[in-house]
């Protein structure tokens, strides 16, 4: 956690006296894929210096998947079966570093407090838990719009670091922006790549996702 809170302070030292948004802002979005349901608010402001604040909460739902196993009596191999789930929140502070027609690019880091729930057959018990975890993560958004047109492309990672676990959650894809005359509705339809590396469970085992992901966005 300590490195991504180093990253943090760098990004205020070198880019705060450039990123700032032009006026207050409120964003409000709500993201899902095949495995996730992401649902995020936003705060930007004029004030030099003071970096931007973002709220997520990602919810994985529960993933089951097959491991390597074997007969403690007969040493015979076969494969068992677990249970995984995983919620996220994530408390961002960032930089708008780049905006203007060509690219909008946020920048941030931020603590990210997780529960991970499991269950997994050893040997002839069940073992059931959860955890409530802390850690750090690193957060970027880039969205380049097709002048007037209101289409665009997009890209949007987080990568975390929570208690033995890495969590990589990473989309791109186009948006479409309906400009009004009090907020922008933004629309979004990309693929999505979410990945768990976890060495604190029994079964130490890599978990991924691919899939489309669709999401909006309101922008007041």
């Amino acid at each position: 956690m300590k490195k991504y809170l180093s990253i943090a302070a760098i990004l205020a030292a070198t880019c705060s006296s450039q990123a700032s948004a032009d006026t207050l802002a409120f964003k409000a979005a709500y993201f899902q894929d095949d495995s996730n349901d992401i649902l995020s608010f936003a705060i930007e402001h004029p004030i030099p210096l003071l970096p931007n604040f973002r709220y997520a909460n990602q919810d994985s739902g529960d993933v089951t998947f097959s491991y390597p196993d074997s007969d403690p009596n007969t040493g015979i191999a076969f494969d068992n079966f677990a249970r995984f789930s995983y919620e996220r929140q994530d408390y961002t502070l960032y930089y708008e570093l780049l905006n203007n027609s060509l690219i909008h690019l946020d920048l941030g880091a931020g603590l990210s407090v997780a529960e991970v729930g499991y269950d997994f057959a050893l040997g002839d018990a069940l073992v059931v838990g959860s955890d409530d975890e802390t850690g750090g993560h690193l957060y970027a958004k880039a969205r380049m719009p097709f002048g007037e047109s209101g289409l665009g492309l997009y890209a949007e990672t987080t990568i975390a670091s929570i208690s033995g676990m890495n969590v990589v959650d990473a989309s791109a894809g186009v948006t479409y922006t309906l400009s009004l005359s009090a907020l922008d509705l933004r629309a979004y339809a990309g693929y999505a790549h979410t990945s768990y590396t976890d060495s604190t469970l029994i079964f130490d085992r890599d978990i991924e996702s691919d899939s489309a992901r669709f999401g909006f966005e309101i922008d007041l």
